[in-house]
């Protein structure tokens, strides 16, 4: 599902936001895990969407979603917030991450 936002990806192009690709990383992030739930990750999050907002403050609410989700009840939640981080490293520039030789 696609709509009118516009979201800046980390490479600073924009694109519409697209609901279902938002919806595949934490279906991704939750597959096989007992006892945690893919909708309760996303309704946590409250993300408001805006036009603008950064792909990476996506990801982080995310992250930030599932981690919040972790209790002793829940331990399911911090695998799902580990493959959500693990996501964002692996979107990240090299640049970003490892420190330049020269």
């Amino acid at each position: 599902m696609n709509s009118n936002i516009q979201i800046t990806k980390r490479d600073g192009t924009k694109e519409d936001l697209d609901l279902d690709k938002l919806h595949k990383v934490v279906f991704y992030a939750c597959e096989g895990i007992t006892g945690v739930s893919v909708s309760e990750v996303e309704l946590r999050s409250h993300i408001q969407f805006y036009t603008g907002m950064k792909s990476v403050d996506i990801q982080e609410t995310l992250i930030k979603s599932a981690a919040d989700l972790i209790s002793e009840e829940t331990p399911g939640y911090q695998y799902v917030g580990g493959r959500l981080i693990n996501y964002h490293l692996r979107k990240m520039p090299w640049r970003l991450v490892v420190p330049r030789v020269i």
